[in-house]
């Protein structure tokens, strides 16, 4: 379903993988968007994934779009820096979404999940480029909230997990603790083909938690010059931190 088009030049010298998504044969465009132009879409994934994590949403989503997925740095085609900062993600973003812009002639649409769809709309900041992002469970967690989880606690066990060489322990923690996965789905996914290469990411999921928490570019103030329309969504069980 997907097929990689382009290695994409970082600004600090990494290549950020991109990826055509075919459309799935059983998905149909709804009337009012098979009347338009097919506008680029860009699906960015969010912490512990890559761009296999659109693999059932991305070919329904290009009946009626031209759609793009991409490897963040450091984790499956992409290439990684020698020094991580959430700056660097959002550059990469933007380089991205211009590049696509200057091959369809026609600003993007960025979908993104989780920390993806944060650092989407910082990089909505960089380049006019972007048109409008949809970002799903991407709300900076409100720390003031006494009903949300411990998050520094959480990272500082994700650390010390890593540090041991666990990175099986680092993304099963991940997974229950910060993204909600029911147990039973644990389970299942650790059973997968998918979860070597989820585990292979386990360095980033640490480093990318602490810029959620700490990073002021991707985090409520910083986002609040963003000026492009957006759509904020959340699912039914989404945990609370993101409602």
């Amino acid at each position: 379903r997907f097929s990689r088009e382009t290695l994409q030049p970082g600004l600090d010298g990494t290549r950020i993988a991109v990826f055509a998504t075919v459309a799935s044969p059983h998905a149909e465009p709804d009337a009012a968007s098979s009347s338009r132009p097919r506008r680029p879409l860009l699906l960015v994934h969010g912490t512990g994934s890559d761009h296999t994590t659109w693999r059932v949403a991305g070919p329904r989503l290009a009946a009626s779009r031209t759609v793009w997925a991409m490897d963040r740095r450091g984790r499956g085609a992409s290439t990684d820096g020698a020094r991580y900062a959430a700056a660097r993600e959002v550059e990469d973003i933007a380089a991205v979404a211009e590049a696509l812009a200057g091959r369809d002639g026609t600003r993007v649409a960025i979908l993104g999940h989780s920390l993806g769809g944060r650092l989407a709309l910082s990089a909505s900041r960089l380049t006019d480029a972007i048109d409008r992002v949809v970002a799903y469970e991407s709300a900076p967690a409100d720390l003031d909230d006494a009903g949300t989880r411990d998050e520094e606690g959480l990272l500082s066990t994700l650390q010390r997990e890593l540090t041991a060489g666990r990175p099986d322990e680092v993304l099963a923690r991940f997974l229950i603790e910060a993204a909600g996965l029911p147990s039973a789905e644990l389970e299942a996914f650790r059973a997968s083909p998918l979860w070597p290469d989820r585990v292979a990411t386990a360095p980033t999921i640490v480093r990318e938690l602490d810029a959620a928490l700490h990073d002021p570019a991707i985090g409520l103030e910083g986002l609040a010059g963003v000026v492009i329309p957006v759509l904020q969504l959340t699912g039914t069980v989404s945990p609370r931190a993101f409602r």
